[in-house]
């Protein structure tokens, strides 16, 4: 309403220099005056003269605007009034009246009075246009209201069951872009997903084939969701109890999965220690053990976002949890405990200073320092993720340092949120529409993985 009121202020304020400096509008307004009492109806005869005929004119009117014909279009010419009085007609002609014969005393009198019919004819007049476009703009509004409305409707997703043990809705077959057998795409309502391989020549910078030039595989997954229960983990057996391995596309395919990679393996490695949650469950917290293992700990909340925590124990998680998730109403849903974090905000950290490389034996536990297959699961954004892993083609005789992957993880995922390492060498391994997407000779069976599910129905 104040935005109407605004324009019909413009409209009035700026009828005065228009009014004034058109000596005819004055005439023709001094004419109205002087039979006012003859003009039951203004708008109906102003109708009627602009269509030529004054025939239901008063006669003393028609012949005193005969008297002198004088070509005035002033509702035309005037770019103020004329979109106001539009109401009162859109193009008028009329004659012009001598005021010769008018008392010079009488003319500032009879200019107040023109003012004065000025706002009857055209301030009503622009407050009816201007609310009919109010209205106009507001019929707008609540269509453009209804149909964000209608575009929320149909981005909401049906969440997936919270529960490790159940998968998500099958891939719709036509939601697949194929090269030959190796997957370029899928896409429903509720997921998409991309897939995308280079090569990098490199020369080893460590281990036994050290100054070696080889050529590796790099593969990029881009994972975009609907809804956090779409990033799903699974055990094989569906049981913590029993160290069971499986193939990665068996286990894969059994939950519906659009791509799975492997996890971090504590369900049969390392039975005694790290901090186990999986969809919401509880399964371990042995974060103060025997071995005095420690690790850099991925939380991934119930929105879908990452968090880690740094040297992780019991206590540092809860805390972390009270002080960073509880406040907005987030819980923990899953936790990992390889690491250690290789991007953070878009800066590759220093992994050699990782609590998970001074621990355990193998050169810290993931052999940071030894050319090796390796993968890392990484948030871009909200509900936006993608996975990175280095092939090493030529099996044991090649790979990446724990540095320099978590470099080509950078030039992969610029910006990326949290970048996080996950078990390497053999276990390493990406599955897709019922296939592996890189392989080689010791690739072994694995007990874990993290997985992406359609929730289209």
């Amino acid at each position: 309403m104040a935005c109407s009121s605004s324009k019909i202020q413009l409209a009035v304020g700026s009828t005065f220099p228009a009014l004034i400096l058109n000596r005819d509008s004055i005439h023709l307004l001094v004419l109205f005056i002087h039979f006012r009492y003859r003009l039951i109806n203004v708008n109906q005869q102003l109708v009627t003269a602009s269509s030529g005929s004054f025939s239901n004119l008063p006669p003393d009117f028609s012949r005193e605007i005969r008297r002198e014909p004088v070509t005035f279009s002033f509702f035309r010419k005037s770019p103020i009034i004329g979109p106001l009085c539009r109401g009162v007609t859109p193009t008028v002609i009329f004659w012009r009246i001598r005021m010769n014969k008018t008392p010079y005393w009488k003319k500032p009198f009879l200019f107040f009075l023109s003012l004065t019919l000025v706002f009857s004819l055209c301030l009503p007049v622009a407050a009816e246009e201007v609310t009919e476009e109010a209205d106009l703009l507001e019929e707008v509004d609540l269509i453009d209201e209804e149909e964000v409305i209608e575009e929320e409707e149909l981005l909401i997703t049906p969440s997936l069951p919270m529960d490790y043990k159940t998968g998500g809705m099958p891939p719709k077959k036509d939601g697949w872009t194929l090269d030959g057998k190796i997957p370029v795409s899928y896409q429903d309502s509720t997921i998409s997903v991309t897939f995308e391989t280079d090569s990098i020549t490199h020369k080893l910078s460590a281990g036994r084939y050290r100054g070696r030039t080889v050529t590796d595989e790099i593969w990029t997954v881009r994972i975009q969701i609907g809804h956090p229960s779409q990033l799903r983990t699974a055990v094989s057996s569906d049981s913590y109890n029993r160290p069971a391995h499986m193939d990665s596309i068996k286990l894969a395919s059994g939950k519906n999965a659009v791509v799975a990679m492997n996890g971090d393996y504590f369900k049969s490695e390392n039975r005694d220690a790290g901090y186990v949650v999986r969809q919401g469950e509880l399964i371990r917290d042995a974060t103060h053990n025997a071995r005095g293992l420690v690790f850099d700990t991925l939380l991934i909340d119930s929105e879908g976002d990452f968090h880690v925590v740094y040297a992780a124990v019991t206590e540092t998680i809860d805390e972390y949890v009270a002080e960073n998730l509880t406040p907005f109403g987030r819980t923990v849903m899953d936790s990992f405990n390889i690491g250690p974090v290789l991007v953070l905000n878009g800066e590759v950290q220093d992994v050699a200073r990782s609590e998970v490389t001074k621990h355990g034996g193998r050169e810290g536990m993931y052999q940071w320092s030894t050319p090796i297959q390796r993968i890392s699961i990484v948030q871009t954004g909200h509900l936006e993720y993608a996975i990175v892993a280095a092939n090493a083609v030529g099996n044991r005789k090649s790979g990446f340092t724990l540095t320099e992957f978590a470099k080509i993880v950078a030039d992969q995922c610029p910006g990326a949120l949290l970048a996080y390492n996950l078990d390497g060498g053999g276990s390493a391994q990406i599955a897709a529409h019922g296939r592996k997407l890189f392989t080689n000779s010791y690739m072994r069976h694995i007990t874990d993985i993290i997985y992406f599910a359609s929730a289209e129905e």
